[in-house]
């Protein structure tokens, strides 16, 4: 997590904003960026169960984005972003 806050200065600002909870699916989302503008965008999942397939509908900007805990390249549409996360665990989008 140091090393992942040291390369993404996002990560470390006051700038935040949560943009997607869901108790129902102890889902919690947040966008963070840098005094520059450069977003980070956190996905979280609180329960104790693998979420499938799940969506946010008002991701805060549809494009191409480095999903960095896995290390995958997401493409995320105007119509929002699907994801598969597992319990106890987050996704980082850069």
């Amino acid at each position: 997590m140091i090393l992942l806050r040291q390369k993404f200065p996002a990560l470390s600002t006051e700038n935040i904003e949560f943009f997607h909870e869901n108790a129902e699916t102890k889902v919690l989302a947040y966008y963070r960026w840098s005094d520059e503008g450069t977003p980070a965008l956190v996905v979280a999942n609180f329960s104790d169960s693998y979420l499938s397939g799940n969506s946010i509908p008002n991701f805060p900007a549809a494009g191409t984005w480095h999903e960095w805990m896995y290390n995958k390249i997401v493409e995320v549409g105007e119509e929002g972003f699907k994801f598969y996360l597992p319990e106890s665990s987050a996704q980082v989008f850069v």
